[in-house]
């Protein structure tokens, strides 16, 4: 490492990277400063240092893995197994989504464009400190369910090394919905309604509580009636729509069933750490449906914003909140540092620390290469990784289809294809209903395409490390989804 860069993560250390995936910096802004510059101030423990590596408009994010879980488990112990702490964090989290309710009531009423910029400043320090509090809460689920993993598997392992993964995936599947099965099913319940105009009038509705759904870290989608009524054509075309519904119920019975009747065998630590695990997981999603809908919100300052000050909407996005409220009180930024943001990036947070730091141009192509750029032996064949969702066979066989960018690459894909990717995020979802099974470089039991895989009951195997780097397009592939190892049919 350069003398003048001076990182306290390990490259070779095991690493737990999240990424790379399609990222603006503005939308991510609130959970790094918030997490890495405060929570140490207000809780027992911290998060450690992290690395946020930008290349081409994606990010990757860096920590030490073994630091990183120690920390979860910490936070899973005092935060889910002692149930007054979980009682009253959950009281916390309820108490947010009421104040943010009343916000986004009385920010509803303002018309941007009659407010002067002091005023737009103060609105915008408001809504800062509301997504901030946000963070302070938030965060621990999302920690938590890293520790509790670990925990949990650790746990299983000491009773059954044979079985624990196997195990492990059956117990930490939530009871509940995610937010996108719980629109899916809300949706195809709207094609019950016989009534023409009613339905419409419901239509809307659903449009209105859901115009956030496709929301993302690296960009938002508006979405309105028509978006939502293509969709449910759709699913009365293929008709029976009561059957398409109990297909959805009857993944989640089956789910709930497995879970029964293996923790039958187990003692009651064993039951509690489940239901605890799957309870934080359902959480994570959840609170996910918040950060989309405050994204929103972002946009529709962000477009004011661009109008006022003659700054491209798609540069503010590249802005940290601070540097936008110094905008609003007449200071430029650099144009040059936004551009290179675009390109090579990297953000360092130091655990503890109450600054971070920026490296940009040949400083953060040096780091993106001692920690991400790695060199595989393509003569390997081999991939494996950890099975998290098994579906209902045993042995799949398909064609690869490579997905970096689910809206630029959702040519590649057919029906019945192995979607093969870094890792996913909500915008991959129609992709990921079109895939036989799902592979990933990223991601462990608790991560997004974890819980989605497993609600639809499609066969997944997460954290390989190299199965975009192996696999091409095209390929013809063999999983063994009991052991989660992926060979090349040559």
């Amino acid at each position: 490492m350069k003398k003048e860069l001076i990182i306290n993560i390990s490259p070779d250390r095991k690493l737990f990277k999240w990424g790379p995936i399609e990222f603006r910096l503005f939308y991510g802004s609130f959970f790094m400063n918030t997490i890495w510059l405060k929570i140490h101030k207000l809780y027992s423990w911290s998060w450690p240092s992290l690395l946020s590596v930008f290349k081409n408009g994606k990010v990757t994010m860096v920590l030490d893995d073994g630091k990183l879980r120690a920390s979860g488990m910490k936070y899973f112990n005092k935060y889910f197994l002692n149930q007054e702490n979980f009682r009253k964090h959950w009281q916390k989290y309820l108490e947010w989504i009421e104040q943010f309710k009343i916000f986004i009531k009385k920010l509803e009423k303002v018309n941007l464009s009659e407010i002067n910029d002091d005023q737009l400043v103060v609105l915008f320090e408001k809504y800062f400190d509301l997504q901030k509090k946000f963070w302070l809460i938030a965060h621990v689920p999302e920690i938590a369910n890293l520790g509790g993993e670990r925990m949990f598997l650790n746990k299983l392992n000491s009773i059954n090394k044979d079985k624990a993964e196997a195990e492990l995936e059956i117990l930490s599947t939530p009871d509940k919905y995610s937010f996108f099965q719980k629109e899916e099913l809300e949706l195809l319940k709207i094609g019950l309604i016989k009534d023409e105009r009613r339905m419409k009038s419901v239509l809307d509705r659903h449009a209105k509580k859901y115009s956030w759904l496709l929301n993302s870290y690296g960009g938002n989608r508006l979405l309105d009636s028509k978006y939502f009524e293509n969709r449910l054509n759709k699913s009365v075309k293929r008709g029976n729509v009561d059957k398409q519904i109990r297909k959805i119920q009857n993944v989640a019975i089956g789910n709930k069933r497995r879970k029964e009747k293996l923790l039958q065998k187990f003692n009651k630590e064993i039951k509690v750490i489940s239901k605890q695990l799957s309870y934080s997981i359902w959480w994570q999603d959840h609170r996910k449906s918040y950060i989309w809908r405050m994204h929103y919100w972002d946009d529709r300052l962000l477009k004011e914003i661009s109008k006022r000050k003659e700054v491209s909407y798609n540069d503010l996005v590249w802005f940290w909140p601070k540097e936008i409220c110094d905008l609003l009180k007449g200071k430029k930024i650099n144009e040059n540092t936004i551009r290179l943001r675009k390109k090579d990036y990297v953000v360092y947070y130091k655990d503890k620390s109450t600054r971070y730091k920026e490296y940009y141009g040949k400083d953060a192509k040096f780091i993106y290469n001692k920690y991400l750029k790695s060199q595989v032996n393509i003569l390997y064949q081999e991939i494996k990784g950890l099975v998290v969702s098994q579906g209902k066979s045993n042995r799949i066989i398909g064609r690869v289809a490579i997905i970096r960018n689910p809206f630029r690459d959702k040519g590649k894909m057919k029906q019945g294809d192995i979607l093969v990717a870094g890792m996913t995020s909500p915008e991959f979802i129609v992709l990921i209903k079109k895939a036989k099974a799902i592979i990933t470089d990223q991601g462990g039991m608790t991560s997004h395409v974890a819980i989605i895989s497993r609600e639809l009951g499609i066969p997944c195997v997460v954290g390989t490390d190299i199965a975009t780097k192996i696999l091409k397009n095209g390929d013809k592939i063999e999983i063994d989804i009991r052991q989660g190892k992926i060979n090349k049919i040559l």
